[in-house]
């Protein structure tokens, strides 16, 4: 908690959770924590009015996937922004004028200036050769398709959530970031985060039980 107000960028799966745009968070459209205050969103929100709640499901479900957005399932993130403090404009003694730019100055000075160079066709050529190889880099890379082994988040049923917009004078530097990844149960086991479950959890306790002999003859077949 602040003593400020608090604007943070909430995005699931990658998405903001305001307008389901992938920006960065400083770009992303925020929502207003009061000083010492908290809130709680529960959906996305789809205006002024209502929201579709969350809901954890399959990759293939999700809401990203519905908008063939697939590139962040699986994370949270909250970037947090202080609102600007008020503060005050300290009166500074004026300096001395500068002199005046003199005509001479400025002839002398432009005679000096290197004249403009020319691009040749050769140059137009590879500066479009080059621009090809980075439109090419600059490319949207391949991802998997989803699946529904995968946790990522969906978009639920529709409720009552009423907000308004306002305007806000923030500090560029985040006060604050969390990065939340979520797996189901099966994923975090495979990941060796949860211990993996034996099937017969009693045959250990009868192996615990064991003894190498007992005070009693062979028996009978």
């Amino acid at each position: 908690p602040f003593g400020t107000r608090v604007a943070v960028a909430l995005s699931v799966d990658g998405l903001n959770s305001i307008d389901a745009r992938h920006t960065s968070a400083w770009d992303a459209h925020k929502w207003v924590i009061a000083p010492y205050g908290t809130i709680s969103v529960g959906g996305w929100q789809m205006s002024s009015e209502s929201a579709r709640r969350f809901y954890f499901t399959t990759e293939r479900d999700s809401y990203a996937a519905k908008l063939g957005q697939t590139a962040n399932l699986g994370v949270i993130s909250a970037v947090f922004f202080r609102e600007r403090r008020p503060f005050t404009i300290l009166p500074v003694t004026p300096g001395e004028p500068r002199p005046l730019y003199k005509e001479e100055d400025r002839t002398r000075d432009d005679r000096s200036a290197p004249a403009p160079k020319s691009n040749s066709a050769g140059d137009a050529q590879t500066a479009n050769g080059m621009g090809r190889d980075s439109a090419k880099q600059r490319s949207a890379p391949s991802y998997p398709a989803p699946d529904d082994e995968s946790a990522a988040t969906g978009i639920g049923r529709s409720v009552r959530n009423d907000v308004q917009w306002i305007k806000m004078d923030l500090d560029s530097r985040p006060a604050g970031e969390i990065m939340i990844r979520y797996e189901y149960r099966a994923s975090l086991v495979r990941l060796g985060i949860i211990p993996r479950d034996y099937p017969r959890p009693q045959v250990l306790d009868r192996r615990e039980r064991a003894q190498g002999f007992e005070p009693r003859y062979c028996p009978q077949p």
